[in-house]
C-alpha cells in the first residue's frame, strides 16, 4: 500500500498497544504513528496496535517500535512503524486519512493563520458619496432574491464542510444561522457521501433551514475519477438542494499529495450535470479567483453562473501548507497568494458572463465590501471563514456577526444614495484604481 506523507492530526486519535497501554495518536500516516507514553516500549519488539477509528471497527496493525522522539513532561513520544494486518485495514486506513483530511482543515482554519498575505483589493473601490440622499435610511433596503427564494442580504454562506461528525456539527450550526438571519447557505464537497452514504446526515441541514436556498456541492474534477451526472443529481436530491455547485480547485488538488489533477474535458462532463439535475448549477472557484473565459465558458456549458472565490480570503495553498512536515509545506507556501484577487474576478467575470448570477467572495469581510461588491456588479456575496469562527463560538455570535454586515451594507447603500441593491448596481463605482466610473 502506498504510504501518503505525513498528515498532522490537529485532534489526536485514541490507540491500544497490544500490551494493554493505552495513548493517543500525536501524528499519523499509513506507515507510522506517534504515541506519548508514560515508558518508552523497548526498540525491536513486535507487538499490535489498535487504532480506534471513529464510526467503525477499531483498525488493527503490526507495530514495531522505534527510538523515542521527545519527551513532553512525564511522556515519551515514541515513534511506531505499522504493517495493515490486512487488506481491510489498509483500505480502512485510507478512509480514516481522508476523514482526518477534512477535520484538520476545520482545525487549521479555526486556530491557524489560513489567509493571504495580499488582500482581495476591496482598497481600490470607490463608492459614490451623495451628501444629500432623497432617501429614508430606515427604508433603505438590502433585501434581495436567489434562487427564487427571498432573502434579507445577499449573503451566501459559502460551503466549506461535510464527511465528518464534527463537520456536520457545523454545518447544523450554519443552517440554523442561516436560517435566522435570511440568508442562503453551501455545503461542504459531498463527494464523502457518495463513496459513504452514511456520511449523508453531515450534509443533511433542511430540516433546520426550510427556508433557505441551499447550494449542494461536488468537485468538478471528480466528473474524471467516477462522479457520473447521475451521482450528482443523487447529491442535490439528498440533501433538497436548490442548486448545485461545482467547485474548480486545480491549485488544492496539486498541491494534496492525494490529489485527483486530471481535468481533460471536464467542460463537456459539466454540460452532462447540468442536462442531467433537476436544479440549477453553478460553477464555485476555491479561492485562487475565476478568470472571464471561465466564466465564459460555464455559461456556453449551460450553467446558471459562476461564484469567482478570488485571492483576498482563505488560502488553500497555505491550509495544504500547515497539514504537511514534508517538501509539500513549501510548495504550499509558495503559491499561498497564487491567483486571481476578488475584484479583477469580479470585473472580469461580470463583463465576459453580463447574464450570470455571480457571487463575489474572498476576503468578503465587512457590509462595505459587499456594497463594493455589488456595485462592481455582483449579485450575491460569499462569507465563510469569519462565520466559521463565529459560529465556533455560538449560532449568536453568527447571527450577530451577519447583522452588522447587513447594518454595514444599509449604511453604505443610504451614503451612496441607492435606496436598494439594484440602484446601487445600476450607478456603479465612482471609480476603481483611481480611474472615474463611467
Amino acid at each position: 500500500m502506498m504510504s501518503p506523507p505525513l498528515i498532522k492530526l490537529v485532534r489526536a486519535l485514541p490507540v491500544r498497544l497490544g500490551t494493554g497501554v493505552a495513548g493517543r495518536c500525536r501524528a499519523l500516516r499509513a506507515d507510522a504513528c506517534e504515541l506519548s507514553l508514560p515508558n518508552p516500549v523497548a526498540a525491536g519488539e513486535s507487538l499490535v496496535l489498535i487504532i480506534e477509528a471513529p464510526r467503525r471497527d477499531p483498525l488493527r496493525f503490526s507495530a514495531t517500535p522505534g527510538q523515542a522522539v521527545a519527551r513532553e513532561e512525564d511522556q515519551i513520544r515514541q515513534r511506531f512503524t505499522l504493517v495493515p494486518v490486512d487488506d481491510a485495514t489498509g483500505r480502512g486506513l485510507l478512509e480514516l486519512l481522508t476523514q482526518l483530511r477534512k477535520d484538520a482543515h476545520l482545525e487549521l482554519c479555526l486556530e491557524e493563520d489560513v489567509e493571504t498575505t495580499i488582500g482581495p483589493g476591496f482598497e481600490r473601490v470607490v463608492l459614490p458619496h451623495c451628501s444629500l440622499p432623497d432617501l429614508d435610511g430606515d427604508a433603505v433596503s438590502t433585501a434581495t432574491e436567489f434562487l427564487d427564494k427571498p432573502l434579507n442580504l445577499p449573503l451566501v454562506i459559502t460551503g466549506m464542510t461535510g464527511g465528518t461528525d464534527r463537520a456536520g456539527e457545523f454545518n447544523l450550526a450554519l443552517a440554523a444561522v442561516a436560517q435566522r438571519t435570511g440568508v442562503a447557505m453551501g455545503l461542504g464537497s459531498q463527494r464523502s457521501m457518495l463513496e459513504d452514504p452514511a456520511l449523508a446526515r453531515t450534509f443533511q441541514v433542511r430540516d433546520v433551514a426550510p427556508d433557505v436556498p441551499l447550494l449542494a456541492n461536488l468537485g468538478a474534477v471528480q466528473l474524471n475519477y467516477g462522479v457520473t451526472p447521475e451521482a450528482c443529481a443523487r447529491a442535490v436530491e439528498t440533501v433538497d438542494a436548490d442548486a448545485l455547485c461545482l467547485h474548480l480547485n486545480v491549485m488544492q488538488e496539486m498541491i494534496q499529495p492525494e490529489g485527483n489533477r486530471n481535468f481533460i474535458k471536464i467542460a463537456q462532463l459539466i454540460r452532462k450535470v447540468v442536462d442531467e439535475v433537476a436544479v440549477p448549477v453553478l460553477l464555485k472557484e476555491t479561492g485562487t479567483g475565476m478568470s472571464s473565459d471561465v466564466a465564459r465558458l460555464a455559461m456556453d456549458v449551460g450553467c446558471l453562473g459562476v461564484d469567482v472565490a478570488g485571492v483576498g480570503g482563505t488560502s488553500w495553498p497555505r491550509v495544504e501548507a500547515l497539514r504537511h512536515d514534508d517538501d509539500r509545506q513549501g510548495i504550499g507556501e509558495a503559491f499561498r497568494d497564487w491567483g486571481i484577487t476578488t475584484v479583477d474576478a469580479v470585473r472580469g467575470c461580470r463583463g465576459a458572463a453580463p447574464v450570470a448570477q455571480l457571487i463575489a467572495s474572498g476576503g468578503v469581510r465587512s457590509g462595505l465590501d459587499m456594497a463594493r461588491c455589488i456595485a462592481l456588479g455582483a449579485d450575491m456575496c460569499g462569507i465563510a471563514l469569519p462565520l466559521l469562527r463565529a459560529v465556533a463560538r455560538s449560532e449568536d455570535a453568527a447571527v450577530d456577526y451577519i447583522e452588522q454586515r447587513r447594518e454595514e451594507l444599509r449604511v453604505a447603500l443610504m451614503c451612496s444614495g441607492a435606496r436598494d441593491l439594484r440602484a446601487l448596481r445600476d450607478r456603479g463605482p465612482a471609480s476603481v484604481d483611481g480611474v472615474d466610473h463611467d
